[in-house]
């Protein structure tokens, strides 16, 4: 993780456990498709990354912490489940909640627009429970 950029930090009470990372100005949602459980879906702009099962949060209020980094060095920040380029027609990355806009999620300000490398990591603190850890990287360079 040496030389990565902590950019954000937030721990947050997933909706449908998932949590959205969207370029801002993007209001598509990634469609679902018959392959059910996934461990994201994306599209151009957008990836959703589900967090544990609907039986894993009977209480609804397991957390899940999000790390998002400028970088490239992925030791030390779990499995590796995304790693393709999304479109930001606007040089910033919003990420929060499935059901609010983007005005209620976290914005993190990027170096440049289009084409953008993005890898999503995630870990499990106790195994077997599901993701609690969402880390992301994203080379702007």
């Amino acid at each position: 993780m040496a030389g990565n950029e902590l950019l954000a930090q937030a721990t947050m009470i997933p909706d449908y456990q998932q949590v959205s990372f969207v370029a801002l100005g993007w209001d598509e949602v990634p469609e679902l498709g018959d392959e059910y459980p996934v461990e994201f879906i994306a599209d151009e702009s957008s990836v959703n990354v589900f967090t544990f099962a609907d039986d894993q949060d009977q209480h609804g209020d397991r957390t899940v912490d999000i790390y998002v980094y400028r970088g490239t060095d992925t030791t030390g920040l779990g499995r590796l489940i995304f790693d393709t380029p999304l479109n930001f027609p606007e040089p910033e990355l919003t990420f929060g909640s499935i059901l609010a806009t983007a005005e209620y999620h976290h914005h993190v300000p990027l170096r440049r627009t289009g084409s953008i490398p993005i890898r999503v990591l995630t870990r499990e603190a106790q195994p077997g429970n599901g993701t609690d850890v969402i880390n992301v990287l994203i080379d702007d360079s």
